[in-house]
């Protein structure tokens, strides 16, 4: 196999991998945004993240294309290593994750959120005045009728 080839072959997949990222945002839609975004998370680190078949060419290969390789075909020992890498790769995005989720979105949303609420309330305020006037005037037309 050539270089070029190998990109297209490349292109072909991650044009497939983002369809499936698609497809599982799409589907997780229901859930709950803390557990929805984990999902999204986790199948997009098995769905993107390579791993080194040939050293001496450089070329890289999907991990979960080789690891499944391996499985059905009864092939190399590799489903160890390549599972091990994946489930590091994982936990370290996780956490990451779970960190910029708790200590950096939450305190912006809540604060972003009170800024709203004390906004939409001022609004509230600045057009009550008006209702209870025109509900004045009506009272007193309707009381010189």
């Amino acid at each position: 196999m050539d270089q070029q080839d190998y990109f297209i072959l490349w292109s072909v997949y991650l044009c497939a991998a983002f369809v499936l990222l698609l497809a599982s945002i799409f589907f997780t839609g229901f859930l709950w945004r803390f557990l929805k975004e984990p999902i999204v998370i986790i199948v997009a680190i098995l769905l993107f993240y390579p791993i080194l078949i040939d050293p001496e060419k450089g070329q890289y290969a999907p991990a979960i294309a080789v690891m499944a390789m391996d499985f059905l075909m009864h092939v190399g020992d590799h489903q160890v290593e390549i599972a091990n890498d994946l489930f590091y790769k994982i936990e370290m995005v996780l956490i990451a994750y779970f960190i910029f989720a708790i200590f950096i979105r939450s305190p912006v949303e809540i604060v972003a959120r009170k800024w709203w609420q004390s906004r939409r309330k001022k609004s509230q305020e600045d057009h009550a005045p008006e209702d209870v006037m025109q509900q004045d005037v009506t009272l007193q037309a309707n009381e010189k009728l």
